[in-house]
């Protein structure tokens, strides 16, 4: 795959003693290369835009310092320098048949991420910016049937937001295909970088891997999942659930308002819906 010519990767290349450089993908916001580096292979992320969610995240991930995530390299002029991992990822484990697994090691990496460190994190805009697509949804506008759940979900992530405990950095984006191996450890890759309750992090989770929609829909599933965070991350089950509730409905929010099918997080919702109203309950 040819690489576009860009004067930044000139600089990188110079700069960091790069050499074989590959294109190996290409995303809505960036260009990801893969070269030889002295310290071993290395990623090489180029935004091809001024996302700020990209440029936030590369902020996050310098802020992780290696603990949980890919250590940064370098960075400058729109270019994140990142150990290589070459996997496999965690959804690559969990379809294998391997989700439990996969569950305790994602957790394992949350852990890693929420711990506090010893110096300030980055400028990051609050949870509920990030959760606005449905705090103003209109739920008459959504299909009959799911205009009672996306009105539930919206009220709890009020609820949520209102009650919540001091906000700390949150990836945004955590999920099984987004922790990938480095051969002995699992490190996360691509936050979106956020500021809010730290059960909102575990949240994607629930809907996650992509390939297994009706695992996720399964209550044994969704209990099992949720004691685990709660255990290994000492978070509260109800809140766990609530937060899983939300973001299924965020991501349908975001789905439909870019013209993709929210199907698969309509069904999800119900489900994590009649799990949170049984924990809150009990």
């Amino acid at each position: 795959m040819p690489i576009p010519p860009d004067l930044r990767l000139t600089r990188a290349v110079e700069r960091w003693q790069l050499r074989g450089l590959r294109q190996v993908a290409e995303t809505r916001t960036s260009l990801i290369l893969r070269a030889s580096a002295a310290s071993g292979d290395v990623a090489l992320k180029l935004l091809t835009n001024d996302d700020a969610d990209e440029q936030r995240g590369g902020d996050l991930m310098l802020h992780y310092d290696g603990i949980g995530a890919a250590r940064v390299r370098g960075q400058g002029e729109g270019i994140l320098l990142l150990d290589w991992l070459d996997g496999p990822s965690l959804g690559d484990l969990a379809r294998e048949g391997r989700d439990g697994q996969a569950t305790q090691l994602l957790a394992g990496v949350a852990a890693q991420l929420h711990r506090p460190r010893d110096h300030p994190a980055p400028d990051l805009p609050p949870l509920e910016h990030w959760l606005q697509p449905l705090l103003q949804t209109r739920p008459a506008s959504w299909p009959q049937a799911s205009q009672p759940d996306i009105a539930a979900a919206a009220d709890l992530a009020r609820q949520l937001l209102d009650s919540a405990p001091p906000p700390v950095p949150l990836h945004g984006d955590l999920h099984h295909d987004n922790i990938l191996s480095d051969g002995e450890t699992w490190r996360a890759i691509d936050p979106k970088g956020i500021l809010g309750d730290s059960a909102f992090d575990l949240a994607n989770a629930f809907r996650n891997p992509e390939g297994l929609e009706r695992l996720s829909r399964e209550p044994a599933r969704i209990d099992g999942m949720a004691r685990c965070f709660a255990d290994r991350l000492a978070l509260e089950i109800p809140r766990l659930l609530g937060w899983a509730s939300v973001q299924a409905a965020l991501s349908a929010s975001w789905n439909r308002d870019s013209g993709r099918d929210p199907g698969d997080d309509l069904l999800l919702l119900p489900c994590l819906l009649d799990a949170w109203r049984r924990n809150a309950r009990g």
